[in-house]
């Protein structure tokens, strides 16, 4: 599915627009960055799908996870604190 929506349709699209001889002003642009965006989302969907490596991710975000819930757990201790006052 990934390599028909980044790769396939904008390029289907490029070449069969002047068969057709319409004018159209198609953002580029976009497909270019959708070009450059294919081999990183692909890969992505790699890591998510096979078990080993969605293992070794959790592990790796493990510690930043544990700082971004004793951070939440501060702001609402302040943030109650401050409701009560």
């Amino acid at each position: 599915m990934t390599p028909t929506i980044f790769l396939f349709v904008p390029t289907l699209i490029i070449i069969i627009l002047p068969f057709f001889n319409l004018d159209t002003n198609f953002p580029t642009g976009l497909s270019l960055c959708l070009f450059g965006l294919y081999p990183a989302i692909d890969s992505c969907i790699v890591m998510y799908v096979i078990n080993d490596y969605r293992i070794a991710i959790k592990e790796l975000l493990a510690p930043f996870r544990i700082i971004c819930k004793t951070k939440r757990r501060d702001s609402d201790y302040v943030l109650r604190t401050i409701n009560i006052q």
